[in-house]
């Protein structure tokens, strides 16, 4: 019979956010258990298990395959943006007599060199895929759906010199990455393409192509690149112009997928599919309706910008949160006084879609067939 191990907080999954998560519990003195799938980080959490919120306790069960069963007062989820594999709806993919391999789910053992490897998917994951096979494998071929581009990443051997200048700037690398819209901390202008010269736009693109790095290309030319169209084809224009040949993973279930892949239930047994069968929705990308005690870390409707300092700032909100409910206890009808649980409104929920959507209504991202 599982073992039942109470705790006062459960962090799944123990990437960036885990980590940090992990962490920030610990400083407030909590007992705190991270599971992770990953062998090589801890514990491992089984793919298909049912945390549940018991009203009675106050607390989540969650189940896991190697160590029992988690009575926990707080459940915070770091199931990760981009760690669900999407395999692509093709037909007779089930009949394919050689070996299907997903990015996300790398098998170390295999041996490329020489052989005709087909790659599906032409995204970061599957750029970098076939720029580190190209030169091993016997024939090289990409599928894609629709065109991709990239731009120079700028990456370099790492000197002791640079090494030492980004110690001596952490701080204040830290506050310009944190005062950032976008959080990568680059230069962000607010010059609108058209409004410049063709030479402008011309010099103002190479001199970007040639730092490298695609965010900062994107951010640091012009600030109208994902909300004016014609903006945009401007830059795709100049881009165009710096390749010869198109080459293009699999994509991810992002953002939801993994909370969709687990039954998670909250009151009165609801699960989270139900809750999200209108679409996927959640407070800040932090919490649900439904679901006291219970956290997200880059769950839908998220900030989308560089993850790393969204995550630390999640999770920071997330610490107060917790922070505050262990300080407060409250008075139950039974007399018993039990820590306070916390949990989304209809309300809070509902205008917080409202105000997603009105910011995105002015962006290109919407227009994107992807």
């Amino acid at each position: 019979m599982p073992q039942h191990v109470f705790v006062d907080a459960l962090v799944v999954g123990a990437g960036f956010g885990g980590i940090y998560a992990t962490y920030h519990l610990r400083q407030l003195g909590l007992d705190v258990k991270c599971i992770d799938i990953a062998e090589d980080v801890g514990g491992t959490w089984y793919w298909n298990k049912y945390p549940a919120w018991d009203d009675e306790l106050h607390r989540w069960r969650v189940s896991t395959a190697t160590d029992g069963l988690f009575l926990t007062r707080h459940l915070v989820n770091c199931l990760g943006v981009l760690s669900k594999p999407n395999y692509p709806d093709i037909p007779g993919l089930d009949s394919f007599s050689g070996r299907l391999i997903h990015t996300a789910r790398w098998d170390d053992t295999i041996t490329l060199s020489g052989k005709k490897i087909g790659v599906i998917g032409n995204g970061s994951t599957g750029i970098q895929v076939m720029t580190a096979i190209a030169p091993i494998v016997a024939d090289l071929k990409s599928f894609q759906r629709h065109p991709q581009y990239s731009v120079p990443s700028g990456q370099d051997a790492i000197s002791s010199a640079y090494h030492q200048n980004i110690k001596s700037r952490y701080k204040s690398i830290w506050e310009s990455v944190k005062s950032s819209a976008v959080g990568f901390g680059v230069p962000e202008v607010n010059r609108k393409t058209m409004q410049t010269t063709p030479r402008e736009r011309e010099a103002a693109f190479q001199k970007a192509w040639q730092r490298g790095n695609g965010f900062r290309f994107m951010f640091s030319t012009f600030g109208d690149i994902v909300s004016d169209e014609s903006a945009n084809e401007e830059t795709c224009k100049f881009i165009r112009g710096k390749i010869d040949e198109v080459v293009t993973d699999s994509r991810f279930d992002a953002i939801e997928g993994n909370y969709l892949h687990l039954s998670i239930h909250g009151r009165g047994g609801k699960t989270i599919q139900e809750h999200w069968q209108n679409g996927p929705k959640a407070y800040g990308g932090i919490a649900c309706a439904g679901f006291p005690n219970m956290f997200l870390v880059s769950g839908p409707q998220a900030p989308f910008a560089n993850f790393p300092p969204v995550i630390e700032s999640e999770i920071e909100f997330i610490m107060a949160c917790i922070d505050r409910a262990e300080k407060h206890n409250v008075v139950e009808v039974n007399k018993q006084s039990r820590p306070m649980v916390m949990e989304l409104t209809e309300e809070a929920k509902n205008e917080w879609s409202i105000l997603c959507e009105q910011l995105v209504e002015g962006l290109l991202f919407k227009k994107t067939r992807s």
